[in-house]
């Protein structure tokens, strides 16, 4: 797990998408870049109470079926 102000540089690299991706058991919902980088290395130990996650809150977009950073509209 990297520290707030690394995942927050980041995650700002993120712009645009040349790839969108899904989970087989949902097809008609997509996830980013972006997304996928901040799944496979931030949400690794969530809790029901407590987390690890480095940041206070997040922003992610749903558009038009598809899960993406705000940098990466």
């Amino acid at each position: 797990m990297i520290d707030k102000i690394k995942l927050q540089t980041e995650l700002k690299n993120f712009t645009g998408s040349e790839q969108v991706f899904y989970n087989p058991l949902f097809r008609k919902f997509r996830y980013t870049e972006g997304v996928k980088y901040l799944a496979k290395n931030q949400v690794k130990s969530f809790k029901l109470e407590f987390t690890d996650f480095p940041l206070e809150q997040i922003d992610l977009w749903f558009i038009e079926g598809t899960l993406i950073l705000p940098s990466e509209y």
